[in-house]
């Protein structure tokens, strides 16, 4: 679906969705959601409205990292 109309006061945060994300079996897919993320951020810059990008990141030794479920096991 195409983005018309963006409000002037909106903006685009996209946070990184990683390879763990993207590679999980669910619906939409991983490229999917990457695909739609790409076509707004895209759409907002087209109107002028900011876009942030996050990327998140975590220690080498994993001791700040977000706790993995049983479903995301961490690499």
């Amino acid at each position: 679906m195409p983005v018309t109309t963006i409000d002037t006061t909106t903006a685009r945060v996209l946070v990184d969705p990683q390879n763990l994300v993207v590679g999980l079996p669910i619906t939409p897919t991983g490229s999917e959601a990457v695909g739609g993320a790409v076509e707004l951020a895209d759409a907002f810059h087209h109107h002028g409205a900011p876009v942030v990008l996050a990327r998140l990141t975590a220690r080498a030794d994993g001791s700040d990292a977000a706790p993995a479920s049983g479903s995301c096991p961490r690499t």
